[in-house]
């Protein structure tokens, strides 16, 4: 990850010109720790509701998520803090929240501002896109799997024609074709081992429910409360 150059000295944080290595080493005031305001269990129990909420205003107002995230944030200060952690330490958060309030108001940050490859062409897809097409492919391969169990051949049209009825009739929010499914499948299948997607789908179908029953599989995936988008 790049950084801008430093503008004043910095004595706890170099580069080694050698490696290009960052050595930091914390202020001593950003590791101390006050007393803790709220007792540790019932501020985790705090926690996690407020970011409960905060994920469902997340996936659900139309403002790309904006609300939530910094609801979320708010919620994760409060808590560290309620456990001693100063408020100084916490500045790369609080950062981000007061980008998220400058983006309300059209003003852009350098928090948030893409950086353009050089070599140019089509920017990469979001990372959050790549998992939800990393899910939509591993419905895809759970209902092949099926087909060939069940001696189907050709196998993959029945295949992509079942898991698009599926996923169109759950409550996910997009609808997908068979065909379209299928290119999500061969792109992420003729990508790099270790894109997100590519990963995601590896790992669902090392799964024992995948490998016994792939398609008691692909209906546990597309009716868990867990995958949102």
């Amino acid at each position: 990850m790049s950084s801008a150059p430093l503008s004043k000295p910095a004595p706890n944080y170099s580069v080694d010109p050698a490696t290009g290595n960052r050595l930091i080493q914390p202020r001593k005031r950003l590791l101390e720790r006050s007393e803790k305001t709220v007792p540790r269990v019932a501020a985790l129990d705090c926690l996690q509701e407020r970011l409960a909420i905060a994920t469902e205003l997340h996936q659900h107002e139309s403002d790309g998520g904006r609300a939530g995230v910094y609801r979320a944030m708010c919620a994760l200060v409060e808590y560290l803090t309620s456990q001693g952690i100063p408020h100084a330490t916490l500045e790369p958060i609080t950062a981000v929240m007061a980008a998220i309030v400058d983006a309300d108001k059209g003003i852009s940050s350098t928090i948030f501002r893409p950086v353009r490859s050089k070599k140019g062409g089509s920017p990469p897809k979001l990372l959050a896109l790549l998992g939800y097409e990393g899910q939509l492919a591993t419905v895809l391969e759970c209902c092949i799997l099926h087909c060939k169990a069940e001696g189907q051949w050709p196998y993959l049209a029945p295949g992509a024609k079942m898991a698009a009825n599926l996923i169109n009739a759950s409550e996910w929010p997009m609808k997908k074709t068979a065909s379209e499914l299928i290119e999500i499948r061969e792109r992420i299948m003729q990508g790099a081992k270790d894109s997100p997607d590519r990963i995601l789908v590896d790992f669902a179908l090392e799964s024992e429910v995948a490998k016994a029953n792939p398609l008691i599989w692909a209906k546990l995936l597309l009716s868990h409360e867990w995958v949102m988008f």
